[in-house]
């Protein structure tokens, strides 16, 4: 990956107040600091202009730098590239009927010499591990939209639907990294994949975000739209640094509101994870206090995630509610699901709440307690255990 002092000149075709930014960052990372700063944990401050700013290439966030951007708008406008895309040949994954997709179609992609398909992401060394690369990062504020840029001439109809000449994108991505605060951003229709990723980060928190409307990804199920994802390093994933199966620890998504935007359908779901190795799973993970409205697939999703709790979240009108499931060979130990109310979409067939334990993978010490259920059975699959009767209705 390209150094901070690269990333400190301007991206060709960028305006001043992103050149500005780049610079600002760039120097954070280098331990310069700037007009706004340190914050009360040490962070050197960089501010955003609160105005318009049109990325050519990921912004790149390096440790112990606090990103203040209330008020600035951010939207992509990466190089991209033809690609040919082929629809999920799955039967059993949920599509929306709309917009129709042929089994092979043509879109773009992110071109070759873009940093990474991610508006922002931390700065992360080619051999980063564990938690190596360099933490203590808050993103606070701003609006991240990824495909409000490349859609701005598109006239009504399938093109626009589809977001046909957007790339796929992440709204802000994490690797390798720990003690990071996304706190008081707005992510506007993102295509395909995630507000907010973190890959192998220990100790992060998502906190009263506004997560709105999603492209549906016609390439794979429902379950992929994870607002907030957590996500493995694997060879398949990574997005900087080493390719060692790291999992993520520590994780809170507080107080946040998920939903459909003025524009596009809501999320897939709010958290989950798709990316899973023997012996490897997410540990500590706090989904609590959250409002989520209309997912198209279920609200709360985790999967393969040790030592995890879903309380006081208020889900209404999505396909699904809660549903905590392991993963071969993995078993798991310690699920909370208490406080939450769930008003399910009428036409669904998915659960309120449910928990399975796969073969080979049991469930431990499982509290389902206390949740207000409006409409959706409650269900318990396989080698689950509790630590006092589970609620039922």
């Amino acid at each position: 990956m390209r150094t901070s002092d690269e990333e400190a000149g301007p991206v060709q075709g960028e305006d001043r107040p992103t050149i500005r930014l780049r610079r600002a960052l760039a120097e954070a990372a280098r331990g310069v600091v700037g007009p706004g700063g340190r914050d009360g944990r040490g962070r050197i401050v960089v501010r955003a202009d609160a105005t318009r700013h049109v990325l050519r290439d990921s912004l790149v966030i390096g440790g112990n730098t606090h990103l203040d951007a209330t008020g600035a708008h951010f939207v992509a406008d990466f190089p991209v590239v033809p690609a040919t895309y082929e629809r999920d040949p799955d039967p059993t994954h949920r599509h929306s009927p709309e917009p129709p997709y042929p089994p092979r179609f043509t879109g773009v992609r992110t071109a070759r010499g873009v940093r990474t398909a991610s508006m922002l992401i931390n700065e992360v060394a080619p051999d980063a591990r564990g938690y190596q690369a360099p933490g203590n990062i808050v993103v606070r504020g701003g609006t991240w939209d990824p495909t409000e840029h490349y859609l701005r001439d598109e006239a009504p109809g399938p093109d626009l639907d589809r977001a046909t000449g957007a790339p796929p994108m992440n709204a802000l991505t994490f690797q390798h990294t720990q003690d990071v605060v996304v706190q008081d951003v707005v992510v506007r229709n993102v295509k395909w994949w995630h507000a907010v990723e973190f890959n192998a980060v220990r100790n992060a928190t998502v906190r009263c975000c506004l997560l709105q409307g999603w492209v549906e990804a016609p390439t794979v199920g429902l379950w992929h739209g994870e607002a907030v994802q957590l996500d493995t390093a694997t060879r398949a994933t990574v997005w900087g640094g080493a390719a060692d199966l790291t999992p993520c620890s520590e994780i809170r998504v507080v107080h946040n509101r998920c939903g459909p935007s003025t524009t596009r359908r809501s999320w897939g779901t709010l958290l989950g994870s798709h990316t899973f190795a023997d012996g490897i799973r997410h540990r500590y993970v706090r989904i609590e206090g959250n409002t989520v409205r209309e997912t198209l697939w279920d609200a709360i999703g985790p999967i393969g995630t040790d030592g995890l709790v879903i309380s006081e979240n208020d889900i209404r009108g999505c396909w699904g509610g809660i549903h905590v499931r392991s993963v071969t060979p993995n078993p798991l130990d310690g699920v909370t699901v208490t406080g939450n109310s769930v008003s399910l979409d009428p036409n669904t067939d998915r659960l309120a709440i449910g928990v399975r334990a796969v073969p080979r993978a049991g469930i431990s010490r499982v509290t389902v307690r206390e949740n207000r259920i409006a409409s959706g059975p409650i269900s318990y699959v396989g080698d689950v255990s509790f630590t006092a009767p589970p609620q039922r209705t």
